[in-house]
């Protein structure tokens, strides 16, 4: 089904919907983020596996012919490792919504307030949305 398509090439949306997928959540949800984008242009996946852990979903399209949605960067590693392909998808997909929910607790603790700059001084670059942390730092989306 994709033997014959070229490393980094555009996956077919019919191979892409035929194939069965491994799925990272932690909840067991079978919809995620994929599943959305395939709404948009009127196709769904096969949903093979949900595993709780993201070091699962690797493990599971390694050991099988299941294919993953994953981050670029991820897959790339992965590829470098293990010899994996790797393949754009054949839709859009919005990028990942990050937020930090912390307790009010640690709202005026010295060392919890630093570390939240620190994470949120690290995402900065690749904030897509537009979010910023509340006026204590204490929730932020990225």
């Amino acid at each position: 089904m994709i033997a014959g398509l070229a490393d980094d090439a555009t996956m077919p949306l019919e191979s892409f919907c035929e194939l069965s997928h491994v799925l990272f959540s932690p909840q067991g949800n079978i919809n995620a983020m994929g599943n959305d984008a395939l709404v948009r242009v009127g196709r769904k996946r096969r949903v093979a596996l949900t595993v709780q852990v993201f070091s699962g979903v690797c493990r599971a399209f390694r050991e099988s012919d299941l294919i993953a949605l994953i981050p670029e960067q991820s897959a790339r590693d992965l590829a470098d490792l293990s010899g994996l392909r790797v393949f754009r998808p054949p839709m859009q997909i919005d990028p990942a919504l990050i937020i930090a929910i912390l307790h009010r607790k640690h709202d005026n603790a010295a060392l919890a307030k630093w570390v939240r700059e620190q994470v949120f001084k690290l995402l900065k670059p690749i904030d897509v949305t537009g979010f910023a942390p509340a006026d204590d730092g204490s929730v932020c989306g990225f």
